[in-house]
Parts: structure tokens; sequence; C-alpha cells
């Protein structure tokens, strides 16, 4: 009997938990996968880095995709150079990170935390 009520109560939180976990846990945001492998300009004023596994960065890619809006993207885990370039030029290895070049390059902004990269680009609508 005891048996039964363990079985029984380990059924009833797991299907709990199941209906407590959100939606976009379970499906990521996709996105074009042209900005993926289409080259990025050196001097690309925005660059997004990104890990496909990252709630965080599908905030942003969905903020994005809401918005009908394109930035060059590189995927972290897509190779250990972008990785490298991410720790190099931003000093840590979080995604996701806006990459902002200002100042016709002469100054580089590393913007992490993905509401502080939504109210950015909010501020900066695209040309």
């Amino acid at each position: 009997m005891r048996n039964l009520f363990r079985l029984i109560s380990a059924g009833m939180m797991l299907g709990m938990a199941w209906l407590a976990t959100p939606a976009m846990a379970a499906t990521p945001v996709t996105h074009d996968a042209k900005v993926q492998t289409a080259p990025i300009a050196k001097d690309a004023p925005l660059v997004l880095y990104y890990r496909d596994d990252c709630p965080y960065c599908w905030n942003v890619m969905s903020y994005l995709n809401d918005q009908h809006r394109e930035l060059p993207m590189k995927e972290i885990n897509s190779s250990e150079a972008i990785s490298n370039e991410l720790i190099i030029g931003g000093g840590k290895r979080q995604v996701p990170c806006l990459r902002i070049r200002e100042n016709n390059g002469n100054k580089i902004t590393w913007l992490y935390q993905s509401a502080e990269i939504i109210k950015y680009l909010d501020e900066h609508p695209q040309p």
C-alpha cells in the first residue's frame, strides 16, 4: 500500500512539474540559417553572440523575430575561435552578449543580460 501511494505521488509530482515548465523551455526560437552562415563584416555595428541551448538567448532572438529585425549572430559553441573572440573581447563566455561598435569602430561595448540587450535594441532602432 505504501509503495502504491509513493508511485501515485511521484506520478503526480512529475505531472505537475511538466505542467509548470514554460513552453519556451521546450521549444527554442528558430532563426534564419543564412544569418548564421553569412560572413560577418569586421566593422559590423552590432553582433549577437549566443548559444542555441540558452533560454536567455531565445528571449533576445524572439524579440528580434517579433520586431522583424536581423542581426549578425555568432553561435559560440560552433567554433573555439568564436568562443575565444567573446572571451577576449568581452572578458567572459556569458551569452547572450551584444557587441556594439560605435564611433566608426573606435569604441566597442560588450553588453550582457537579455533584458539590457532588448532595451538597447529598443532605444536604437534599425536604420
